[in-house]
């Protein structure tokens, strides 16, 4: 069942994590996303990179922190905090399950935009990166 999708971000908060991803059965790389959003609006990123099929051991680990805003349903605003830039994405929650617009879709089509903008906000929703839901914080 749908969740509602507000403009409040506490559906959002709490950890996420996606599956193990493996672009195609002659891949040797695969990776693994994880989420973080905590109630003060900040955000935490981490994408683990595996130079193999399975996500065991990390070869390669990159974390971006972000503030984050909700303009409206279903549309989230992200500013990292490194160099900030800010790109403008769409969500979704659905029980204990979050995708969003970014990220490598694999054989799955990428929308026409590219989230520079609100103009340019991502279009469609990215369906081979899903996040479960881990943790909640409260």
């Amino acid at each position: 069942e749908l969740e509602p999708l507000a403009t409040s971000s506490e559906y959002l908060i709490g950890a996420w994590k996606s599956a193990c991803l493996v672009p195609d059965e002659n891949s040797d790389y695969a990776e693994q996303h994880y989420f973080v959003f905590y109630p003060n609006r900040t955000a935490t990123h981490t994408r683990e990179t595996f130079y193999k099929k399975t996500c065991t051991v990390s070869d390669l680990t990159l974390v971006d922190n972000y503030n984050y805003t909700i303009p409206t349903a279903g549309q989230i605003n992200f500013t990292n905090l490194s160099t900030g830039q800010t790109f403008y994405d769409t969500y979704q929650v659905q029980t204990d399950s979050l995708t969003f617009g970014h990220g490598f879709r694999n054989t799955l089509p990428y929308p026409t935009t590219t989230g520079t903008s609100e103009s340019d906000r991502l279009s469609t929703l990215n369906q081979y990166i899903v996040y479960s839901k881990e943790l909640r914080y409260q």
